[in-house]
């Protein structure tokens, strides 16, 4: 079955109200994938998993398979919730899915199909994050040194001094 056949399938179940088909589809695929999260912690709390990785070793387990198809289930009305966002957005969920791979393809060839944060970038301790730097798209924190731009009185955009030196002072 191709996306395009899958899409047009969920069309023949879609039940909900046609004039509000936009906010109801996003709001259910962010219900469903709620769902799909929850599913997944249950497991690792009852099968006193400490590590999402060890998942793959316990499949072989009976109470297993149970929970493996519910999560199975959940995330098929994700892609059913999907299929019916991009249907009421008049877009063709097969573009959707060719596209995605040649950007992620792109981006693996690049270099920079990456998480966009490391470790450190991650505690954020008792520091407030204010902004995001332009540049290097890593959280300004309130302490951080940086190079600010505003517009009349509001802030328009926020370098991380290094990261403002390293591009060579780009215009702004």
């Amino acid at each position: 079955m191709t996306f395009q056949e899958y899409q047009n399938q969920t069309a023949t179940t879609a039940v909900y109200p046609k004039e509000q088909g936009i906010t109801y589809c996003a709001l259910k695929l962010t219900s469903e994938a709620g769902e799909v999260a929850d599913a997944i912690g249950k497991w690792i709390r009852n099968h006193e998993i400490t590590d999402v990785n060890d998942l793959k070793y316990v499949k072989h387990r009976e109470d297993v398979h149970i929970t493996l198809g519910k999560i199975a289930g959940e995330i098929g009305d994700v892609l059913w919730y999907c299929s019916q966002l991009a249907t009421e957005l008049d877009l063709n969920l097969e573009y959707i899915a060719k596209t995605n791979l040649l950007k992620l393809q792109q981006r693996k060839e690049e270099g920079t199909l990456k998480e966009r944060y490391n470790e450190e970038d991650l505690k954020l301790s008792t520091q407030q994050i204010t902004r995001f730097c332009t540049i290097c798209n890593k959280p300004i924190f309130e302490h951080d040194t940086v190079i600010t731009v505003q517009k009349g009185s509001n802030i328009d955009k926020q370098f991380h001094t290094e990261c403002w030196v390293k591009n060579n002072k780009p215009q702004i």
